[in-house]
């Protein structure tokens, strides 16, 4: 449930946002729900700034109220992309 909830958030924020740099992050997710295993998902969001990445860190945290550790985060630069 957390994990979709996270899927859902990340998704909504994505459309939002205007394609200029790619975020590739790969998240591992403590979930304590029934003492399963922890998860580890790798998403791929769009985003501007880095600024955005940081915020949508603390709103992952707030929305699963768990913790969210980033185990590697890199920014790249889309070139397909032009500026309008």
């Amino acid at each position: 449930m957390y994990l979709m909830m996270m899927k859902i958030i990340l998704i909504q924020m994505e459309l939002k946002m205007k394609k200029k740099q790619i975020a590739k992050l790969q998240i591992m997710i403590e979930v304590d729900q029934m003492k399963k295993k922890t998860k580890k998902v790798e998403i791929k969001i769009t985003f501007m700034t880095m600024k955005k990445i940081v915020i949508l860190m603390q709103v992952m945290k707030q929305k699963i109220k768990k913790d969210v550790i980033v185990m590697k985060d890199e920014i790249i630069k889309d070139d397909s992309v032009q500026d309008e």
